[in-house]
């Protein structure tokens, strides 16, 4: 699909949100729900950002919010016509399903959602609604893909699915009241809920997205300050009654902050809009290819044996096993993270440098997979080669960046670039760190090898 297309469905950011939340409290209290007086709406950085404060101390395990379960916005749908749409929907896009009942009910009169339909925002920050040339800023492969498979489904879904399904349909039988729905409306939508709904535990089922009216105003952080409760009161009851908790003592001006779950930035870029600094679960995704390897030993300055391009059986087993090749094989792998790589390539190069599979057979696949395999098994040289050649990786997985770092912070650092362009900017700032900062660590560990090996020799 041509870029121009996906500029179709730009929107720049901003919201209806900074307007009071007085009466939306208003309505959760007079649908049973309890708000604490102490719970505001404020502007929490330079931005602009908004997010739930507290106004006055209060102490840990102190309810913040509590909803009962008629309160959250969730799925099923029943409408016929509405629920075979959603059934046209990939499951990878499950925010489209939820977005097509929020859709509905935004063009429902009195719907009893309405206090808080109106309050979400009028635009979101996500790259769907980035121009074509703002997506190509993010310079990462995976998250443009991405970008576009997302526009083109929304340009297909507004364009063949939505017709077919709702055609001949008087108003009074359309699911969103003769309304027409494009593609910029089911990305705000989709880009509504991906960014604010929860998974709530139906009763004996799984998690189900839903919306959680003020609940969602609380912002993401690693370190919250609140968590979310689910209580059950009896198993004829399909939601849960929800509750948000000090997870500390506050104190006044402090922000409630809920943690999302150990979410990458391609995930919160794509979800919800933002990127987190040095993010401790953020990766970078590459496929596991032998013609990649070889090419990492060359970087590495080392010459690739031949079992980098043609594995012996035994290797090619192991390989299998491990899900890297085969008909099951699951190639993508990943760099970055506390561990620095995937266990399942730090397993592959090290049995691709191993002579024989006697030794691979007495440590076992799994401890392969570990950097707490005793090296000494497979000799300290092939560990500094596997290291010089994840090294070698590294410095591979930084070449589809074509600025640097330092030509990245000179951008951030101009007053009149735009949000779209300072967000993709961010964001492939951090994950050239993320490589930087994992050749850093690998090259400690060979350091220390090394060590060993001078230490060793013999003399």
């Amino acid at each position: 699909m041509q870029m121009a297309r996906l500029a179709l469905l730009r929107r720049s950011s901003s919201g209806r949100e900074g307007s009071s939340t007085e009466d939306l409290v208003q309505w959760v209290r007079q649908q049973g729900g309890q708000v604490l007086p102490a719970v505001h709406l404020q502007r929490q950085n330079a931005r602009g950002d908004l997010g739930l404060v507290a106004t006055e101390a209060v102490q840990s395990g102190e309810s913040l919010i509590a909803l009962p379960p008629h309160i959250p916005l969730s799925l099923p749908i029943d409408e016929p016509a509405l629920a075979a749409l959603a059934q046209r929907v990939p499951e990878k896009l499950w925010a489209m399903k939820l977005g097509l009942k929020l859709l509905a009910e935004r063009a429902k009169k009195h719907s009893f959602w309405w206090p808080y339909i109106h309050k979400l925002p009028e635009r979101f920050r996500m790259p769907v609604f980035f121009s074509g040339d703002e997506i190509q800023q993010l310079q990462y492969p995976p998250i443009i893909h991405q970008v576009k498979k997302r526009c083109e489904f929304l340009l297909q879904f507004a364009a063949e699915d939505i017709p077919n399904i709702i055609r001949d349909r008087g108003n009074d039988k359309h699911p969103f009241g003769g309304q027409q729905v494009d593609a910029s409306a089911l990305g705000w939508a989709m880009a509504a809920v991906s960014s604010r709904a929860f998974c709530v535990k139906q009763s004996g089922e799984s998690g189900c997205p839903s919306l959680l009216p003020l609940v969602d105003m609380c912002n993401h952080s690693f370190t919250p300050t609140a968590r979310l409760v689910q209580h059950h009161t009896s198993s004829a009851q399909l939601l849960p009654f929800l509750e948000v908790v000090a997870q500390q003592d506050l104190e006044r001006g402090d922000a409630l902050v809920l943690d999302y779950g150990p979410l990458s930035n391609d995930i919160l870029l794509l979800d919800y809009g933002f990127v987190i600094p040095n993010n401790p679960h953020d990766r970078v995704e590459l496929r596991f290819e032998l013609q990649l390897l070889e090419a990492a030993c060359f970087a590495a300055g080392l010459h690739a044996p031949s079992s980098f391009t043609e594995p012996a059986p035994w290797q090619h087993a192991l390989l299998v096993q491990l899900k890297l090749q085969g008909p099951d094989a699951s190639q993508m792998v990943t760099l970055g993270g506390k561990d620095q790589v995937d266990c399942r390539l730090l397993a592959a190069v090290r049995l691709l440098y191993a002579e024989d599979g006697s030794k691979i057979r007495s440590i076992g696949v799994e401890m392969l997979q570990s950097w707490d395999a005793p090296t000494a098994l497979l000799g300290l040289a092939n560990e500094c080669k596997v290291l010089r050649t994840l090294v070698g990786l590294c410095m591979l997985a930084t070449a589809p960046f074509p600025t640097s770092i330092s030509e990245d912070q000179d951008l951030l650092n101009q007053d009149e670039i735009s949000e779209n362009i300072r967000l993709a900017t961010e964001f492939r700032t951090n994950k050239k760190q993320l490589l930087i900062n994992t050749i850093s660590s690998l090259q400690l560990r060979l350091q220390s090898l090394t060590m060993q090996e001078l230490v060793s020799a013999p003399r």
